[in-house]
């Protein structure tokens, strides 16, 4: 499932992948790149259950367009997911230019980044699923780093494309005064962050590949609950059954060691591995207040969750 951000190189990556495998598009309802399938199992008759079994049937399929990740978050594994993300002021500024240039967007550029629908629409797009959890994030900026990573990871060979890419331009960053970036920051401030954290993955990612098996990659999520318990969950990228094993660092020794196989109940829709049984729970009696923490897959060492604790006891 490719969820395909507006303005991000989304179409370079999409027609790129149209060529490894078929697609089935949902660019809304009326939409003439739409697929028929999705017309009518999903705008005509409401029915995403035939629309699964449809596209299940295809063989090498992908599903790909302009929708949250929650609308079809159940079709696929999270490993399957794939998206791109931009820096939040690139984003806004593209989006505003392809309004204008394909869309007769007559607004100014001051009341298109205040319409809500405009702002945060990259972290909007992902809500509902921690980052750690998404399959592959690409970065607009390093588009061409990004393909690599991606063709490593699922042994294909995506060729780097540039499509819809708008050369007549009505509004520039070189433009912007510090009024108005101030003002793109303070409203993505969500998309900021995002931003933030799919560069450092992408970056950990990278280094993790050069000597490791792609496959050994684990997606995790985690995080300090509001009873001082740690809970979240690990899979590995790969197909196989077994529970991921931890271990808990404080303060650089290890503590000890377990294993992510409790039943994991965030996030209901999604199609989680292991029939679920991926999560994990450090109590709060494991740690101790003002230390280090820090939490790896004992495989591989690659850290999964790593914060300075102050909580008094």
């Amino acid at each position: 499932m490719f969820v395909h951000i507006p303005k991000t190189a989304g179409t370079s990556f999409r027609d790129a992948l149209d060529s490894h495998m078929r697609m089935v598009y949902d660019y809304s309802q009326g939409n003439p790149v739409t697929s028929k399938d999705v017309s009518k199992y999903i705008y005509q008759q409401d029915n995403f259950y035939d629309f699964n079994k449809r596209i299940s049937s295809f063989k090498n399929v992908c599903i790909a367009g302009h929708f949250p990740v929650y609308k079809y978050l159940n079709f696929v594994t999270p490993s399957r997911i794939i998206t791109f993300l931009r820096h939040p002021v690139d984003q806004v500024i593209s989006h505003y230019n392809h309004q204008v240039k394909y869309h007769n967007l007559s607004c100014t550029f001051e009341k298109f980044i205040a319409t809500p629908k405009n702002v945060n629409l990259q972290s909007r797009m992902l809500y509902r699923i921690p980052l750690g959890l998404i399959g592959f994030i690409g970065l607009t900026e390093q588009y061409d780093c990004s393909l690599k990573l991606f063709n490593d990871i699922y042994n294909m060979e995506l060729k780097s494309l540039r499509s819809n890419v708008n050369d007549k331009k009505n509004m520039q960053k070189e433009d912007l005064g510090s009024e108005l970036l101030n003002e793109i920051l303070n409203n993505n401030a969500d998309d900021l962050k995002l931003y933030q954290s799919a560069l450092a993955l992408l970056k950990t990612r990278s280094e993790f590949n050069k000597n490791t098996d792609p496959k050994r990659w684990v997606f995790s999520h985690a995080q300090l609950n509001n009873k001082g318990n740690i809970t979240g969950c690990a899979f590995t990228c790969g197909e196989e059954d077994k529970a991921v094993k931890l271990e808990l660092l404080v303060n650089g020794g290890i503590s000890h060691q377990f294993e992510a196989k409790e039943f994991f109940s965030e996030i209901p829709k999604a199609r989680l591995p292991r029939e679920r049984y991926v999560g994990f729970k450090v109590a709060n009696k494991c740690l101790p207040a003002d230390s280090e923490i820090t939490i790896r897959v004992v495989e591989t060492q690659q850290i999964i969750f790593s914060d300075k604790l102050f909580t008094k006891r």
